[in-house]
């Protein structure tokens, strides 16, 4: 999950939205190949208070957290943050060397879907991301541009 912002909502106006956003939020996983050239998806958008309720009512204690290595299968796109910070961060898969791409990453309370929840239905067509050809590069790119964020940390990468 990821908090929407103004970059995203551009994304999501546009003709190829599912390719956007899948490579925005670092979703390299989802790509499409000659056996299956089209993937379905669907954009939905819900409130935090939504989550924040619901975890009230399951008297859950967190409904909000960051990915962790625990969180899903391992893949060349999932980065993990240093303990401490409170969102991880999303790896461009079209680049971000200047750094202005980033996007915070959380895991949120499964809240069911209504209706009106759904922002989008579309189809991710395209793997063209200059992630795919390079993957370490990316993740270089990646990690270099979280370092140098004023709001992150310095140790992002090391033990």
């Amino acid at each position: 999950m990821a908090f929407l912002d103004d970059r995203m909502t551009d994304d999501l106006a546009a003709g190829d939205w599912p390719d956007r956003l899948r490579d925005r939020l670092g979703l390299g996983h989802y790509r499409p190949t000659t056996v299956k050239p089209q993937i379905p998806v669907l954009a939905v958008r819900y409130r935090v208070e939504d989550v924040v309720k619901r975890a009230k009512k399951l008297l859950a204690a967190f409904p909000l957290a960051v990915p962790t290595v625990l969180d899903g299968d391992l893949c060349e796109w999932f980065f993990p943050s240093p303990a401490g910070l409170p969102y991880g961060r999303t790896l461009q898969l079209d680049g971000d060397a200047d750094c202005r791409r980033k996007v915070a990453e959380v895991l949120s309370l499964r809240v069911p879907y209504k209706p009106d929840h759904i922002e989008a239905i579309g189809f991710i067509r395209e793997a063209g991301a200059k992630a795919f050809d390079d993957p370490s590069a990316a993740r270089r790119e990646h990690l270099e541009c979280l370092r140098r964020d004023p709001q992150g940390r310095k140790d992002f990468g090391t033990l």
